[in-house]
């Protein structure tokens, strides 16, 4: 799938499963997701390569800084609850033990270590040092969205790393009609929610 599909939907998912009903728990759900849709394409290994990286890194960055924003001018509690029950070191060891993972997928094989269970597994342990549980549960439904995503297309992943075996379903290619689908009635969902919202 592309990454503005695994973005859309698996944002999608996130807000349907985590039902947030406030806005503080809105923007840590769709961080989450967001972050935990497109992190496992960290490891592409392609003619465009850098700029996969570069694409999964800026949406990363982008995410966060829009959290960041959304709290200065609305004010709505993200600092008291990153700092409710955690220190700022315990923040900056998450940050780091994340980056160092980020580093390590990069450097491997595409489809392998990041679209596996056990890289879901240390994604989510190493988050689950400082972050909200929202924003935790919302990773976690965005990168099984991904693992899924990914299952249904003709090169499989590595699910069950470090065994070599790929699985996949076959049904569609990464760019195909499937896709489009997946992509234009998440984006339809997308805006429903985001209606009800203001209703």
């Amino acid at each position: 799938m592309t990454a503005k599909t695994h973005i859309i939907a698996g944002t999608a998912l996130t807000v349907l499963m985590t039902r947030p009903d406030n806005i503080k728990f809105l923007t840590l759900s769709v961080a989450g997701g967001v972050i935990g849709s497109i992190i496992p394409d960290i490891d592409s290994k392609n003619s465009e390569t850098n700029q996969v990286f570069d694409k999964v890194t800026v949406v990363t960055v982008l995410t966060i800084i829009i959290c960041f924003l959304i709290e200065y001018f609305f004010h709505i509690g993200l600092y008291k609850l990153l700092l409710k029950k955690h220190n700022i070191e315990e923040l900056l060891i998450t940050a780091i033990l994340f980056f160092i993972m980020c580093i390590i997928g990069g450097r491997s094989s595409h489809r392998s270590i990041t679209h596996s269970i056990l890289g879901l597994i240390i994604f989510t342990c190493i988050i689950n040092i400082s972050l909200p549980k929202v924003f935790i549960d919302s990773f976690v439904i965005g990168y099984a969205s991904h693992i899924v995503l990914d299952l249904l297309n003709h090169r499989g992943i590595k699910l069950f790393y470090p065994i070599k075996k790929r699985l996949c379903l076959d049904l569609c290619d990464s760019d195909g009609l499937i896709n489009n689908i997946i992509f234009y009635v998440s984006s339809i969902f997308l805006v429903i929610i985001s209606i009800s919202y203001y209703m």
